[in-house]
C-alpha cells in the first residue's frame, strides 16, 4: 500500500465544493464538514510538505481565517445540544440565559464565518485547485516516492513526539488531542489504512474531544449563571464533565502503555521512545513496499505485537 492521491484529491474537491454556496454555513452539519475537511488538508499539506511552498503556505493562513469562526461556530451547535441533552426543565431561567447566551456567540461567529467565506472564498477554491494539480501522477514515480518519502517522515515524527508527550493533564490533554487528530489524518492518506491504531487513534481523539467541550460548557455555564444559585445545570454539567475526563484519560494512557511508550530506567538516563510494531506498520502503509521493508528493518528492536484495545473493552474493565 501507499498514498491515496485520489483520496486526497477528493478531500480537496470536496471542500472546494463546500466553499462554493456561501448560504450554506447556516447548517451545523455543514460547519462541521468545513471544520473536518480543513484539518484533513492541513495535515495532508503538511505531510506532504506542501505548506514549504508559498502557494501552499499561502494557502494554509487563508484556510486558518475561515476554520477560526467554523470552530466557534460548530462549538456552540455542540454545547447547546449538550444543555438540551441533559433533560433539564427549559423553563428554569438558568436554562434560559444559558441557551440564549451560547445562540448568541453562535450568531456572531456565523456572521463572522459567511463574510469570510464571501471574502476569501474563491481564492481558496483557486488555491486548492492548483494544490491538487501539484500531486503527481502515478507515471510520475520520481515525485510520488517523494511524497511518500515525506509522508512517512511526517507520521514517524508525530508519534515520537507523541510518545515522548509528558504525563496527561487538564493543562495538555487538548493539545495531545490535536496531534493525534493530525496523526490519525496522515495514516489515512494511505490506500486502505483502516488498521486498529487509527481506529483507536480516533477512539482516544473522540473521547478528549468530548470531555474538552464538556469541559468548555462548564466554565461557560459557571461564568453565565454565577448569581444564580437555585440552577441545578452547573452540577449536572461538572458531573458529566468529570467522567468524561477519567474515560478520556483511562483510553490515553491505555494507548500510550500499548503502542507509544516512553521509558527511562534510571533518572540519569535519556528517556527512550518506543514505537510498537502497529504502529510501525500503520505508518509503513504511507510508503512504497520497499520503503516499508526497510521501514521495519530499521525499527527491528520494536516491541513485539500486542492485542489492540477498543474504547468498549478498555472501560468495560475500568
Amino acid at each position: 500500500m501507499a498514498l491515496d492521491h485520489d483520496k486526497i484529491r477528493k478531500t480537496i474537491r470536496e471542500l472546494r465544493k463546500a466553499l462554493k454556496h456561501n448560504s450554506q454555513w447556516r447548517s451545523p452539519d455543514h460547519v462541521h464538514d468545513l471544520r473536518t475537511r480543513s484539518r484533513r488538508l492541513e495535515a495532508g499539506m503538511r505531510a506532504l510538505t506542501l505548506d514549504q511552498e508559498q502557494s501552499g503556505n499561502n494557502l494554509l493562513k487563508t484556510i486558518t481565517r475561515i476554520f477560526k469562526p467554523a470552530g466557534k461556530v460548530r462549538d456552540m451547535d455542540v454545547l447547546t445540544s449538550f444543555v438540551f441533552d441533559l433533560s433539564i426543565d427549559g423553563r428554569d431561567s438558568g436554562v434560559a440565559r444559558l441557551l440564549e447566551h451560547l445562540h448568541e456567540k453562535r450568531q456572531k461567529s456565523a456572521l463572522k464565518l459567511h463574510a469570510r467565506i464571501a471574502k476569501h472564498g474563491k481564492a481558496i477554491r483557486e488555491g486548492l485547485k492548483q494544490c491538487s494539480s501539484r500531486l503527481p501522477g502515478n507515471s510520475d514515480s520520481t515525485e510520488v516516492q517523494r511524497l511518500q518519502s515525506n509522508a512517512t517522515a511526517f507520521a514517524l515524527e508525530l508519534c515520537n513526539e507523541l510518545a515522548a508527550w509528558p504525563r496527561l493533564t487538564v493543562a495538555n490533554m487538548h493539545p495531545y488531542r490535536l496531534k493525534l487528530k493530525e496523526l490519525r489524518y496522515t495514516l489515512q492518506m494511505a490506500e486502505g489504512n483502516d488498521s486498529p491504531f487509527v481506529t483507536m487513534l480516533e477512539e482516544i481523539t473522540d473521547a478528549i474531544g468530548a470531555w474538552h467541550d464538556w469541559d468548555t460548557l462548564l466554565k461557560i455555564t459557571t461564568d453565565v449563571l454565577k448569581r444564580d444559585t437555585t440552577c441545578t445545570l452547573p452540577k449536572a454539567i461538572h458531573s458529566t464533565a468529570s467522567a468524561k475526563l477519567r474515560d478520556a484519560l483511562l483510553l490515553a494512557n491505555t494507548m500510550r502503555k500499548k503502542y507509544l511508550s516512553n521509558e527511562a530506567h534510571k533518572s540519569h538516563e535519556l528517556q527512550k521512545t518506543t514505537l510498537s510494531e502497529s504502529v510501525l506498520s500503520a505508518v509503513a502503509t504511507l510508503a512504497s513496499p520497499s520503503s516499508s521493508a526497510r521501514l521495519r528493518a530499521s525499527k527491528a528492536a520494536a516491541h513485539s505485537p500486542q492485542p489492540v484495545a477498543t474504547r468498549s473493552s478498555i472501560l468495560e474493565n475500568q
